[in-house]
């Protein structure tokens, strides 16, 4: 579940992304997808990561991106798995996250993630988690809250870590999720809540037009994910 938060906030990314490698799918006979694998991982065995294929990305973006991956690929690092319709447990090879389209694996939208091939040829539509816990996490990529700016500079704050500790807050099960503008103002009222609580000495939190994007975001995530019978 921290991995699709991870992702919702890297949207961006993954929709530029999802552009090249549609286009690139779709010019791929279904009797040549082993060209697509190969694409993807090269020949042989996995002995170390491809280097992956980010689109208008931000350098800050793709470190912490990569940052995530490399964690995850540990040997001893939290195993990443998905649940099939009836609820049973996969886990994934670290090795699935070797692909040069290894950001897809994060989307929270099904049809991204079946567009990365994994070795062997397997497609991946479910939702991805991993198992750990988001201060974990969030303590293992070293994410810092980037406050400095001056004039003329966009402040970036730590939105990252606000959706990491918001996902284990039990208010969120209390929302009514039918009431889109009810939830997704409740949720940006916690986010703001989170930043005044971890802001420094100066006080600097963003506006809450800021949050409402990411409230949305989250609501969207929380409202398209499977019920409990279904898990």
């Amino acid at each position: 579940m921290a991995a699709s938060f991870l992702v919702t906030l890297f949207s961006k990314t993954a929709g530029n992304l999802l552009y090249g490698a549609a286009v690139l799918s779709l010019l791929i006979p279904l009797g040549a997808l082993w060209k697509w694998g190969r694409f993807q991982y090269g020949r042989g065995w996995l002995w170390t990561p491809r280097e992956a294929i980010y689109l208008n990305a931000s350098d800050e973006t793709k470190e912490t991106l990569e940052k995530f991956f490399a964690y995850i690929r540990r040997e001893d690092g939290p195993k990443a798995y998905y649940r099939d319709r009836k609820g049973k447990k996969h886990k994934l090879d670290r090795h699935f996250f070797f692909g040069k389209l290894r950001v897809l694996l994060l989307s929270e939208f099904g049809a991204f993630r079946s567009l990365c091939l994994l070795p062997g040829g397997k497609r991946i539509s479910e939702a991805i988690k991993i198992e750990a816990d988001p201060d974990e996490i969030i303590a293992a990529l070293k994410i810092k809250p980037k406050r400095a700016g001056g004039s003329g500079r966009n402040i970036k704050y730590a939105y990252i870590e606000a959706a990491f500790d918001l996902r284990s807050d039990p208010r969120l099960d209390t929302l009514d999720l039918n009431d889109e503008a009810a939830a997704t103002r409740s949720i940006t009222d916690w986010l703001l809540e989170w930043f005044q609580s971890a802001a420094n000495v100066s006080a600097d939190v963003p506006d809450r037009k800021q949050l409402i994007p990411y409230a949305r975001k989250i609501f969207n995530h929380l409202k398209n994910r499977p019920s409990p019978e279904g898990r």
